[in-house]
């Protein structure tokens, strides 16, 4: 690394040959090659943070594409169901449960990227809604 920085200022000195004040060219030299270094520790830095989150990265999108695509048409579909009055069938309490489940298995993955925090509570509320109103349907059934 020292090796590295040396060839750097060197290198760099050389750009500043026609300046008047040789002490000005070297501490410009030493500048440009301590902001090269530290732009060259920054690019790292940020290769590694993209690498760490790459993976959440895929995850958000297929998790947010499944979302929009899924998730929420059929939601809105079963609370217009329970609205209603209707009953849940197994097909619909299955997608629910999975629903829930997938709440729990990314809930680590939401907790690293708060700015999804708003928007999965917001879906939530919508599930839990659905479960409340089909409860009462279901009391209601039985009541019957």
């Amino acid at each position: 690394m020292i090796h590295s920085l040396e060839k750097d200022r060197h290198e760099n000195a050389g750009l500043f040959l026609c300046s008047e004040d040789p002490c000005l060219a070297e501490n410009l030299a030493i500048s440009i090659s301590f902001a090269m270094l530290f732009l060259r520790f920054n690019q790292q830095l940020q290769v590694k943070q993209m690498n760490e989150h790459s993976e959440d990265a895929g995850l958000l999108a297929v998790l947010l594409e499944r979302g929009e695509r899924q998730r929420l048409p059929r939601a809105l579909a079963l609370k217009e169901k329970v609205d209603r009055g209707e009953l849940l069938d197994d097909f619909d309490i299955e997608f629910l449960e999975d629903v829930f489940d997938g709440f729990s298995e990314n809930k680590a993955l939401i907790d690293r990227h708060p700015e999804y925090q708003e928007m999965v509570a917001h879906m939530a509320s919508i599930y839990t809604s659905i479960m409340n109103k089909a409860a009462e349907n279901e009391k209601a059934a039985s009541e019957k």
